[in-house]
């Protein structure tokens, strides 16, 4: 005869081995959460540390477009635009990209590498021009510095002399 009152032995894992077993898992876990996190920040943080300085070393940068001495000036003959830009700021001024917008929602775009304007002082820029464009004069002039971002100055087509 079997003795059916005693309980048959369960076999499995130790509630205290399954406790510590459960607990190393969730600091791996932990550990490679934070080793991710380490590096995306590390990341961010540089990208940010360089957008500072870069805007630290733009503060105070200005230019604008002469309107007084030497007129902004449509050359038909060239389809295009002379415009003399005068740095108002600190520092030296260097690269810039030269946009015209045209009536029927076309633009040019003219970046200028060459441009080096030391501070206080002038250039002389043109819009792009040539017979592939087939424009008039532009409605509008917009000049941005290419090494310092978000500077820029506009000039209408109200203001463009024709010569």
């Amino acid at each position: 005869m079997g003795d059916k009152s005693m309980p048959k032995k369960q076999k499995g894992v130790n509630p205290l081995i399954a406790t510590i077993l459960l607990l190393l898992v969730c600091m791996a876990i932990g550990g490679i959460i934070w080793s991710w996190l380490q590096g995306y920040t590390q990341t961010q943080r540089t990208a940010t540390e360089e957008q500072q300085k870069k805007q630290a070393g733009c503060a105070g940068a200005s230019f604008t477009i002469d309107l007084t001495d030497v007129k902004p000036t449509y050359y038909s003959d060239l389809n295009a635009v002379r415009l003399v830009i005068l740095n108002k700021s600190d520092r030296n001024l260097n690269q810039f990209k030269v946009y015209a917008y045209y009536s029927d929602g076309s633009s040019d775009l003219n970046s200028l590498t060459s441009v080096n304007i030391e501070e206080g002082g002038s250039a002389v820029v043109w819009t792009k021009g040539g017979s592939d464009s087939g424009q008039s004069k532009p409605e509008r002039v917009t000049i941005e510095s290419m090494d310092c971002e978000g500077i820029k100055a506009e000039v209408s087509k109200v203001d463009i002399e024709t010569s």
